[in-house]
């Protein structure tokens, strides 16, 4: 059983035979590599331009590992279990001619397990969870960064996220050149498997930086209400000496529960708390 040309990682020397194991293995590497490469571009661009503390990195890498044990995509399990769950499931995954792919694995029903298999990847750890790592790694830290901040970098180009998979590629292949262990069984182009096909909106990305750290356990802090609000400030062009204090007063007092992450999309964003009690303040 031999795949069809990867366009991007490579060619497959002709005549070679691979199992089953050698393509979900080689696709979930690949792809989970591809991911956390994203969250590295991300926290790097973040330090670097944006002036984030350094930390965040650390707490980038922890949270996104905790984030894929807790997933268990490379539970033993796994592959056998994603191509089980397509077969009881009306969702087809026939991609190409068959003749393009007629060597690659497929299911009882003729579909490509490849695409599955990254189909199920791509929704358990979708794109934007390097977006939402990236954004919970600046919360932990104390950061005044916001949704609206890493979205609109996102979508000016200035985040790494849109665009990356050209360099996700050539990071992909250093690696494996690093490591000797070129794998030529992703018969995937990085632009299917890497490149997003929408922008998040701002409560989805709050409330998925919520869901990961409950699956990771993590018992976050609330937002650094006098961070934010001396930057709403200061881009108000109002006093932050005089009406900074009086906030930071009502927001002791009142602590309201909405300045908490929260997985619920439907809850008021944490930015809208913060700038509620400004108001008052």
């Amino acid at each position: 059983m031999g795949p069809s040309e990867p366009a991007d990682f490579g060619n497959v020397p002709k005549g070679v035979q691979f199992r089953e194991e050698d393509y979900y293995k080689s696709i979930r590497m690949r792809y989970v590599l591809g991911v956390q490469l994203l969250v590295q571009y991300q926290c790097e661009k973040l330090v670097e331009e944006f002036k984030v503390h350094p930390i965040i990195c650390g707490i980038a890498a922890e949270v996104w590992l905790r984030f894929v044990a807790a997933k268990r995509v490379f539970a033993d399990v796994w592959a056998n279990d994603v191509i089980k769950d397509a077969e009881a499931q009306e969702e087809k995954y026939r991609v190409g001619s068959s003749f393009k792919y007629k060597n690659e694995p497929r299911n009882l029903y003729r579909e490509r397990m490849a695409i599955i298999w990254c189909k199920s990847l791509k929704k358990t750890l979708p794109l934007s969870s390097s977006l939402a790592v990236s954004f919970l790694a600046c919360h932990i830290a104390r950061e005044a960064v916001l949704p609206t901040d890493i979205m609109r970098w996102a979508i000016e180009g200035k985040l790494p996220y849109f665009g990356a998979f050209p360099r996700i590629v050539d990071s992909i292949k250093q690696i494996e050149r690093t490591h000797q262990c070129p794998s030529i069984t992703c018969p995937l182009e990085a632009n299917y498997m890497f490149r997003p096909l929408r922008a998040l909106s701002l409560q989805k990305l709050e409330s998925l930086a919520a869901s990961i750290a409950q699956t990771t356990g993590l018992n976050l802090p609330p937002v650094n209400f006098c961070a934010i609000t001396s930057r709403y400030l200061k881009q108000l062009s109002l006093p932050v000496e005089k009406i900074l204090p009086y906030a930071c007063r009502i927001q002791e007092w009142s602590m309201p529960p909405e300045l908490w992450l929260s997985a619920n999309e439907l809850r008021i964003p944490t930015r809208v708390c913060v700038m509620s009690i400004l108001i008052v303040g």
